[in-house]
């Protein structure tokens, strides 16, 4: 049936049933036995990469009660949502579920109830042999009731009220469940066929109302079509219509409006059918290409949407452009109703960019997705005066991307690739840009621009081992089933390598990706081959005989997009892949040389004389190893997804189970040493997939911010917000949202750059940790699981997340902060911060180990993010275990306070006595606040109080007493638009922070600004004398207004890890505004003049004052600076993001190397713009 459709695209759509058709064995796979399947005790964390947007395919979008709330879900296996302020969006809150390797936990569709307070989803189910639905208190994520449907869910449907829910499955089941008298009744629609097929792939299904849900049913004369049908939930009739659809339709919508309603249909072969209940015409059937009028040839259609009051109807698709080259396109088109006269059509380069559509419930906006560039698009569909814009996606929509870099490549550098000489990679971005990658010291750089984006040293490419060796694929099969691959020799060559057969569903299809091992001259080792689809990457040994197939000897499966690219390195010891899930990992090769068994499973299996299965020569870096399974270990039983029913406990059988066992085939096991009982085959299970996990995984977002992890938790990363990139999620079961802690949260513990310069040289994480003397003991996965859980879990009760609010209204704030251990109550501080601000605890009620407390705050401005946060007491912020929770409500448009002030603190130091004198420190922060009077002046909120303490004037007690002035004079009229800014220029050091009667091993070091008399080599000097960074950050990091840094302060004995504690301490819990030198020596001309007439500037505060000033001494930078004022405006943002660019060109030019890090660097923040001045020209 499906091949018989000429629609354009059909190879891709081929591609497409393969997909759905591999995630349903997945799904049986992975989570065999519906739901008797023996579980893991104790999960371990899942690893999650936080990009705070769009990830992979977007599959849904929906609104939140109102255009301001919105929310976009797919292949990233949660919900983010988003918030609307002042034509800004936000990144807000997600909604979370169980997930796992591979396509378990994705999420296929959702949607929300009228008043956005619930949100259906479903997907790919991680426990049932089926699908999984949840219905969500979008306010307090409360998972409100869970749903079971026999296959993967493939459409969701909720009623108006949230008390209707309707799932629709991958093998053509209906199954809708109404909630009647506080339980929910459940009625199958449409039994489950016992497989997929290719109409079932698109299953789409609507509610009308509580009791009417809308379907496809077949049509009895012609298997090609179909038509809607109406069941009504009481008594179960249904009624079906007369006009037939062509099969399969994508789209199924009805909306309810005055005393009608509209439903509808969209085909893929571009047929549209409408009908309105009122009208006595029979329902129309249209062709998207007619309503086009020309503008694509052979347009197909991906999706369809119906605004609330049915006066719009978008399509998204694919065409041809009509021009002699004919390129497939995607589009956007919006058509008025009932007429269907095109209103507005918008194109993107790419095929299948939007796969789901949504208007706002007001109808005024439409919210799509662009999946090629991982954009979600908001269109206001008004003009400035509220009426319908005559072409509203002509005007460039709203944005938001995810922050995350995605690299096309990753090489491995042919001369910096092997041991002990350390490992470098090459990483080109879709931009060509090229950055540097050394793992052992945790080095990310941009490199010089190239021609064309090549690699400025030799990198390690596919068949830089086996020169003029290749891959060539051959066209799906036309079941979908398998791919055929060819292993091209170079000319000349006799050898002639038996092909591979790819299995579609276990293995995907070929991305393009591969690298050859090194072998023999006449022939490579291995071959590494990349896939789409699965996303995994299958090792291949070469056998010297051709009549010999190709052995599969390795399986490394982690990522979430298909593989770009692969490398080896020099040594062989490692590849190194790029995926389109915007990570990129370092794997395992160690082994790959030994029997097929032994190296899948990284160690022998195999019977003992004494009738035990035992292990034995696992290797650290494999999968037996990273579940918890050691040299000795003798299995009690052992189940397999291939035969759910069957119980292996035969020692015989057990040994033939794995030397026949596919490298794809998860299986759960249980050991001699954990016990098995039959009667509870719950307690002691270990679920395996044979799939090896990565060394080390890196991300980096679009502002350089990076993270390098390991599956344990062991992770590197960058000053400002890398240790935000990425964190822990543990699932709870489907009835509870699962446990998400962000890196940052557990730093202490796990943040060891030393770890992660081992592991490389090791080869693995437990060799890397014997080398630093901490020998493994245990689980180490399960060991961050117990970590994780030993957090405060912090859930705020009120306001619920998303309120929508007036301005100025007095809203409590309310936690219920859960400790571990009830002792733990006095071990952790809490504090409460409305954007930043601190707010004034106004009661505490600890009761059986939960704390309640209450925070007294208003809503200020037009998105109010409220936070709270538990933070270890007596560490700085560094060294601290902390958890944080918070929730935003929207209000309509707020003004700042016409009365609010601005606050200076500088402190400057030029005349050090024992280190190498500055130049120009003390003047720089004097012109500063000379310029910064002058901006603030034009907001009429000039500076009231400018404190500059210079050389001399700095010592402990100086700064004790004017930082204590300086918040008693802001206390006599407070008001939370005051503006706090602390400028620090000079010298700094660190030292290791004692902590009790030892030094503690690996600390981050303490922070320390220089007075000009203090000598750094002389500790005890340092700590009568020094001025210590966290007595300067804790009480104006209490401040409840804005806090700006601006720390110029290096020291060369300063490292990274220093440094990110010094920059910590300034952020605060609550995430002030920072700018900060990572720098390990003052970067000063006598060149970098601001105002003509100076001695000269470092590179930090001439960034900064050109900033405030508007204007540079050097033409290139005065035009963009001018730009930087176009709006006749500097924010916070502005100021931030220019300074850090600005200072690296300056330090450039005078060869040095210097990088300006700040917070937040995320793209958009819970608050409006904060203005620090405006102008009436951008040069005055």
């Amino acid at each position: 049936m499906w091949q018989e459709h000429t629609v354009m695209g059909s190879e891709n759509r081929t591609v497409r049933t393969a997909f759905f058709l591999m995630k349903v064995l997945l799904t049986i796979v992975s989570s065999f036995t519906g739901g008797s399947v023996a579980a893991q005790t104790e999960e371990p964390p899942k690893l999650v990469v936080d990009f705070r947007g769009p990830a992979g395919k977007t599959r849904a979008l929906g609104f939140a009660g109102s255009h301001r709330r919105f929310f976009s879900a797919g292949e990233n296996k949660r919900l983010q949502f988003y918030d609307l302020a002042n034509d800004t969006i936000i990144p807000g809150s997600v909604i979370r579920w169980e997930f796992a390797r591979g396509a378990l936990g994705e999420v296929n569709d959702a949607e929300t109830s009228a008043d956005g307070t619930k949100v259906l989803f479903g997907g790919c189910s991680l426990r049932n042999a089926g699908g999984d639905l949840v219905l969500v208190d979008t306010g307090t994520q409360t998972v409100l009731a869970h749903f079971s449907a026999p296959a993967e869910v493939v459409c969701v449907a909720l009623s108006a009220s949230g008390q209707t829910v309707v799932a629709a499955d991958l093998h053509s089941g209906i199954t809708a469940w109404r909630l009647i008298d506080g339980v929910w009744q459940q009625r199958v629609l449409r039994p489950s066929l016992q497989q997929a097929n290719a109409e079932s792939l698109w299953n789409p299904a609507a509610v009308i109302d509580d009791a009417t849900v809308m379907f496809l049913s077949a049509d009895p004369d012609n298997p090609d079509f179909g038509r809607l049908a109406t069941c009504d939930l009481v008594t179960g009739n249904i009624t079906t219509a007369t006009t037939p659809v062509p099969l399969p339709v994508c789209s199924l919508v009805s909306v309810n409006h005055t005393l009608q309603r509209t439903c509808v249909s969209a085909s893929i072969d571009g047929t549209v059918l409408l009908h309105s209940s009122d009208s006595a015409e029979p329902a129309r059937l249209l062709r998207i290409s007619e309503l086009l009028n020309g503008q694509l040839l052979e347009p197909s259609i991906t999706t369809a949407a119906l605004a609330p009051d049915a006066t719009l109807l978008a399509i998204a698709g694919d065409g041809l452009t009509p021009d002699g080259d004919q390129q497939v396109t995607s589009f956007i088109t919006l058509l008025d109703l009932p007429s269907l006269k095109l209103r507005d059509i918008v194109r993107f380069t790419g095929e299948g960019c939007c796969e789901t559509l949504c208007f706002s419930p007001e109808s005024t906006h439409l919210l799509a997705c662009n999946d090629v560039a991982e954009t979600a698009l908001l269109w206001n569909l008004r003009d400035a005066g509220g009426e319908a814009a005559e072409r509203p996606l002509t005007t460039a929509p709203l944005s938001v991307v995810g922050r995350g870099r995605a690299f096309q490549t990753a090489r491995f550098v042919t001369g910096n690739s092997a041991a002990p000489d350390g490992y470098q990679l090459h990483l080109t971005d879709s931009q060509s840009h090229i950055w540097q990658l050394e793992p052992g010291p945790g080095e990310l750089e941009p490199l010089p621009p190239s021609p064309a984006g090549t690699p400025t040293q030799p990198v390690n490419g596919p068949d830089t081992f086996a020169p003029g060796w290749s891959v060539a694929a051959e066209p799906i099969s036309d079941d979908g089933r398998t791919q055929i691959l060819r292993l091209v020799p170079p000319a000349g060559s006799r050898a002639e390598p038996s092909p591979v057969q790819l299995s579609v569903i276990d293995q995907g299809t070929f991305s393009g990706a591969f690298a050859f091992l090194q072998g023999t001259p006449e022939r490579p080792q291995a071959v590494a081959i990349g896939t789409t689809l699965i996303d995994g990457i299958f090792v291949y040994r070469i056998p010297s005989d051709d009549q010999q197939p190709l052995q599969l000897v390795r399986y490394f499966r982690d990522h979430a997009g298909t593989i770009r690219d692969l490398s080896v390195s020099s040594d062989q010891r490692f590849l190194a892949s790029a995926a389109a899930d915007q990570t990129v990992k370092i794997w395992s090769l160690e082994g790959i040389e030994q029997e097929a068994q032994r190296s899948i499973f990284g160690g022998r299996i195999a019977l003992q004389p004494d009738g035990t299965v035992k292990f034995s020569d696992l290797n650290p870096a494999g999968i037996l190893y990273a579940r918890g399974i050691r040299d000795g270990d003798a299995i009690a039983a052992v189940r397999t997804a291939l035969q759910p029913d069957q119980l292996v406990q035969d020692p015989a059988e057990t040994t033939r189970l794995f030397s026949t066992l596919p490298a794809w085939a998860t299986l759960d096991l249980w050991l001699a040493r954990t016990g098995f009982d039959p009667n509870n085959q719950e307690a002691g299970a270990r679920r395996i997939n044979p799939g090896w996990e990565p060394l080390l995984t890196l991300v980096t977002d679009k502002t350089g911010e990076w993270v390098l992890f390991t599956p344990e938790g062991w992770f590197d990363a960058s000053i400002a917000s890398g240790d935000r990139l990425f964190g822990w999620q543990i699932n709870r079961g489907i009835a509870l949202p699962p446990r998400y802690e962000p890196a940052e949260h557990l730093q202490k513990e796990y943040e060891k750059p030393e770890v992660i310069r081992q592991v490389l040289q090791t080869g693995s994480v437990p060799e890397a940790l014997a080398a630093l003397n901490r020998p493994v003991v245990g689980d180490l996965q399960i060991e961050l699981r117990n970590r994780v859980l030993s957090l405060p879990e912090i859930r705020i009760l009120n306001p619920p997340d998303g309120l929508q609010a007036q301005a100025q209204l007095p809203i409590p704030v309310t936690a219920e902060v859960t400790f571990a251990q009830p002792q733990d109550a006095n071990a952790f501080e809490i504090q409460a911060a409305q954007n930043g601000r601190h707010l004034i605890e106004q009661n505490r009620a600890p009761q059986n180990g939960i704390l309640t407390i209450t925070w007294s705050s208003q809503t200020l401005e037009a998105a109010n993010q409220f936070s709270v946060t538990a933070r270890e007491i007596g560490n700085d912020l560094a060294s601290s275990d902390q958890s944080k929770a918070a929730v935003t409500v929207l209000t309509g448009a707020t003004t700042a306070d016409p009365q609010a002030r601005v606050f200076l603190l500088a402190l400057a130091v030029d005349a050090y006595q024992k280190i190498q004198p500055l130049q120009f420190s003390v003047q720089s922060v004097t012109a500063f606040r000379n310029d910064l009077q002058t901006l603030t002046n034009s907001r009429k909120n000039s500076v009231t109080e400018a404190r500059v303490l210079a050389d001399k004037a700095v010592s402990m007690e100086t700064v004790r007493l004017n930082l204590n002035a300086f918040l008693s004079e802001r206390q006599k009229r407070p008001s939370p638009d005051d503006l706090i800014i602390i400028v620090v220029s000079g010298q700094g050091v660190s030292r290791t922070v004692a902590r009790g009667s030892s030094i503690r091993l690996n600390a981050l070091e303490e922070f320390f600004f220089l007075p000009p008399q203090v000598d750094p080599g002389d500790l005890r000097q340092l700590g009568r004398e020094g001025i210590r960074w966290k007595n300067l950050c804790d009480p104006i990091n209490q401040s409840d207004c804005d806090v700006l840094w601006i720390v110029d302060a290096s020291h060369s004995q300063r490292a990274r890890n220093e440094a990110k504690a010094a920059f910590s301490e300034c952020r605060g819990p609550h995430g002030r505004h920072v700018i900060f030198t990572d720098q390990t020596e003052a970067i000063e001309s006598a060149g970098w003049q601001v105002q003509p007439g100076e001695r000269g500037n470092s590179s930090l505060m001439t960034a900064v004052r050109e900033a405030l000033l508007g204007h540079s001494q050097t033409p290139e930078a005065d035009k963009a600076v001018a730009a930087l004022w176009q709006d006749q405006q500097l924010s916070f943002d502005d100021l931030s993001q220019w300074t850090a660019n600005r200072a690296q060109r300056l330090a450039e030019s005078v060869g040095k190397r210097q990088k300006v890090v700040y917070s937040p660097t995320a793209p958009g923040s819970a608050r409006h713009p904060l203005i620090l001045g405006t102008r009436t020209s951008p040069n005055p």
